[in-house]
């Protein structure tokens, strides 16, 4: 367990020892955007029907997938493609009732 810092360097550190250079905007831009969907998200739940906002948060893990197949080119299986599609399905027909 003790060998475990030295394979992968220590904290704080990239390759070869060299300080990792954090972007001090990103983390901002990170923060405000989280802020923002806090704030959306309260005065969703306020205005609109929980249920409906209930649903569409949690489908969440969507947004991260289809930055994956756009931005890294990952490939989807098919039933991964299916889940995709029954989620955008969902999210038309809870809309549409609404």
């Amino acid at each position: 367990m003790a060998g475990v810092p030295v394979a992968f360097g220590r904290a704080g550190q990239g390759p070869r020892g060299a300080p990792q250079r954090a972007g001090r905007g990103g983390r901002q831009a990170t923060g405000s955007l989280a802020a923002l969907a806090l704030v959306c998200y309260l005065l969703a739940t306020r205005e609109q029907l929980i249920i409906i906002v209930v649903v569409l948060s949690s489908l969440y893990p969507v947004v991260p997938v289809l930055l994956g197949v756009t931005a890294l080119r990952e490939r989807l299986s098919a039933a991964q493609a299916a889940g995709l599609a029954g989620a955008a399905l969902s999210v038309v027909l809870l809309t549409a009732t609404a």
